[in-house]
């Protein structure tokens, strides 16, 4: 698929509030975006300014590297005991379906699959947009890889 500046920009807005990288190693916040013109708002020095995008990465963690703690708040938003062993984040969010099933014969509604979506965006999980993988696309970076 073509990254086109349209898509590039919804992905950012996905995750606004999380930091980019630009090749210089500089990391600032996206606090806003704007796709006609490529731009990102971002926060430097308590001030805002409009930059470019194009040269910009997505810091963000891949998803087999969740912690504990953001684990344990994705299981009380979808209403699964963390102990459940058959359980996984990636197998959750394979089955891009409005109504869930563990192996165990659970249901999900999609009320906590959007939720669930959207609480790994908001703490900067990487995940796929439309078929686009961030990493491979070159849309973003290992966040953990940067910040050792």
């Amino acid at each position: 698929m073509n990254i086109t500046n349209e898509i590039r920009a919804r992905i950012f807005a996905l995750y606004i509030g999380c930091e980019v990288v630009y090749p210089d190693g500089y990391t600032v916040k996206i606090v806003g975006i704007t796709e006609f013109e490529g731009m990102i708002q971002v926060l430097k020095n308590d001030h805002t300014d409009w930059w470019n995008f194009d040269d910009a990465k997505l810091l963000l963690t891949p998803l087999d590297k969740i912690t504990d703690e953001h684990r344990n708040e994705l299981y009380s938003i979808i209403s699964i005991d963390s102990f459940i062993n058959d359980f996984t984040v990636n197998g959750f969010l394979e089955s891009f379906s409005p109504s869930i099933i563990t192996k165990d014969g659970n249901r999900f509604c999609a009320e906590f699959y959007y939720t669930a979506l959207d609480f790994l965006r908001a703490k900067g999980y990487a995940l796929p947009y439309m078929g686009i993988d961030l990493f491979t696309s070159g849309i973003a970076i290992d966040a953990t890889e940067i910040k050792k």
